[in-house]
């Protein structure tokens, strides 16, 4: 059955969204509770006006401005949408240093929200366990004929994932081209070895020295036998992803539960390794994405989510070390130390709430701990015409 649209209380937004207006973002539920506080209240006062005619017009014009207090806190607590999926659009203030640390000058989302009715303060709950199951719900294992890599549900529609992920150039399997066909000659270098030695023996008296030469070419042959179904294995492989590249790549998409569902691809951006993919499954969730002008503080506790060498669902933690740019590169990248291995590319990285702020993406050579991933605004700046 379809839903039926409804009226936004506020600003008479007409949508199907029923937890909160696309259009003045107010959460409907929490606006429920604030207007039933605002109508207690001013019953409140009318009853104290009426059974006490002679409390002083003084304490009236406190209680009136005490009541506006109330009406401009509440609104605003009501119009800041702690699971928005509008991203934020602010651009991430950075530096021309190499690698350096990069000034946050945005604002910062308040972890502590006020209830100015009661004057009270409430600490916001998150459950870092659960917001890591709802993440998983939401990541999937990607495969292709080159590689397994990661992605999640970043709209109901479509997944993010990594552009080398779904999209392969023959010049990524140039070192492994290389390889093999050094292999190869070592191969040949064998036999060739091999066939000296045997005429070598050959040419032997028979006694102890023919037959320790022959045991030497018997063992020569035992390991090239190993190595020879190996490298034809190896070559058969490359040969396959090369062809994948001049052909359209079949992309298969695992869920957590091990459902799978053709991947379809949408859309490949020019300026950062993205990529959105589609499927045909309409059940599945995906991953909030932070407050407006929410930003990752040097410190904060960090999960990736992916599937490194194959492993699906895997999480590992860590902390948020910095945004990071190069000299003469424009592109900022999140640092962290949590591990991304092989087949976390385009997995989530996650903060202890579960809002996603960047896409994983790689790592430093040669160094442990240091890893980087695509802020998620990136995103909808490079296929906003896509996903809104």
């Amino acid at each position: 059955m379809s839903k039926r649209k409804i009226l936004c209380p506020k600003c008479k937004h007409r949508q199907y969204n029923q937890v909160e207006c696309e259009s003045c973002g107010i959460i409907f539920e929490r606006y429920k509770v604030y207007k039933k506080k605002q109508q207690e209240k001013e019953q409140s006062l009318a009853n104290t006006e009426t059974s006490s005619p002679s409390r002083s017009r003084t304490f009236t014009i406190l209680a009136a401005s005490l009541l506006v207090a109330i009406t401009a806190g509440t609104t605003y607590y009501f119009t800041q949408d702690q699971t928005t999926t509008n991203p934020s659009r602010q651009p991430i203030a950075t530096e021309k240093t190499d690698l350096s640390e990069q000034v946050n000058t945005g604002p910062i989302e308040p972890d502590i929200l006020t209830d100015t009715s009661s004057g009270e303060q409430a600490n916001e709950v998150f459950d870092p366990k659960q917001a890591i199951a709802n993440a998983l719900k939401a990541t999937v294992k990607i495969q292709t004929e080159w590689g397994t890599g990661s992605g999640f549900y970043i709209t109901d529609s479509f997944i993010v994932t990594n552009r080398h992920v779904v999209q392969a150039k023959k010049e990524d399997f140039t070192e492994e081209r290389k390889q093999i066909d050094n292999l190869k000659r070592l191969v040949e270098l064998e036999k060739q070895k091999i066939r000296e030695l045997v005429a070598r023996r050959n040419a032997m008296a028979k006694g102890p020295g023919r037959k320790q030469l022959s045991i030497i070419i018997k063992e020569h042959k035992r390991q090239l036998a190993k190595i020879l179904p190996e490298l034809k294995q190896r070559e058969q492989q490359l040969t396959e992803k090369e062809n994948a590249i001049r052909t359209a790549a079949t992309i298969t998409v695992f869920m957590s539960d091990g459902t799978e569902y053709s991947g379809y691809l949408s859309e490949i951006s020019d300026n950062y390794d993205l990529a959105l993919i589609s499927t045909s499954n309409t059940e599945h969730s995906k991953i909030p994405l932070p407050p407006p002008g929410s930003r990752l503080k040097q410190g904060d506790k960090v999960y990736t989510i992916g599937s490194p060498v194959g492993l699906q669902n895997t999480v590992t933690a860590g902390i948020f070390s910095s945004y990071r740019q190069h000299n003469n590169d424009p592109k900022v990248y999140l640092q962290t130390d949590a591990a991304i291995n092989p087949g976390n590319s385009g997995g989530p990285l996650i903060d202890e709430r579960g809002y996603v702020y960047g896409i994983n993406t790689m790592i430093l050579s040669n160094t442990e701990g240091i890893g980087f991933a695509i802020p998620v605004e990136e995103v909808f700046n490079d296929f906003g015409a896509s996903i809104y």
